[in-house]
């Protein structure tokens, strides 16, 4: 018996040992799955959001387009109907009804671009039909009686239309400046900025 004793001592403790080995690494595998990490270096907390910036470059026929869809979505019942063209200028063609007929008003401008991305709209030439009209009277005019967005203001005295690309108010804390406008060479381009 005395044999029989030491094999299946031997025996016996090769199996727990064995056994405890296996429920030692088992424990181990777990308890790295289970368990979190006190710092995550990639987490949300942790990676360090600043502005995102890309350039948009367009032409003037896709950016008509853009004009074209924005003014039919957004068009009210207004006393002018007009489209915006921008050609080698911005054109602002529309008709108006004056002593009950129905007469052409033409409004153009230089497009310059400000230093801080903003668009100032140089009055070129404003036309009724075939008479020009004076600027300054004009603008006016529009700026006291026509509903227009707050990123847009009217500057009689400057005689020109002033376009607060910055003001303008995006979704999803996107930001929009001119950097390009020149409408000669088809050169038009944005600076684009998403904001975390």
């Amino acid at each position: 018996m005395g044999i029989k004793m030491k094999n299946w001592n031997k025996w016996k403790l090769s199996f727990f040992t064995i056994l405890i080995m296996n429920i030692a690494l088992l424990v181990t595998i777990v308890s790295f799955i289970v368990a979190t990490p006190n710092t995550i270096e990639n987490s949300p907390n942790n990676i360090q959001t600043e502005e995102v910036h890309f350039n948009v470059t367009t032409t003037k026929q896709q950016l008509n387009s853009l004009i074209r869809q924005y003014l039919t979505k957004n068009r009210k019942e207004e006393k002018i109907s007009y489209a915006v063209v921008l050609a080698d200028d911005i054109t602002m063609v529309g008709t108006i009804t004056a002593f009950g007929k129905k007469v052409s008003l033409l409004m153009s401008f230089e497009p310059k671009v400000k230093q801080n991305g903003d668009l100032v709209l140089e009055v070129k030439a404003i036309r009724l039909g075939k008479l020009r009209l004076p600027d300054r009277t004009v603008l006016k005019y529009i700026k006291d009686h026509y509903n227009i967005p707050n990123w847009v203001i009217v500057q009689p005295d400057k005689k020109a239309v002033y376009v607060s690309l910055n003001s303008l108010q995006l979704k999803n804390n996107i930001q929009l400046k001119a950097s390009t406008f020149n409408l000669e060479e088809d050169d038009i381009s944005f600076d684009v900025g998403i904001t975390p």
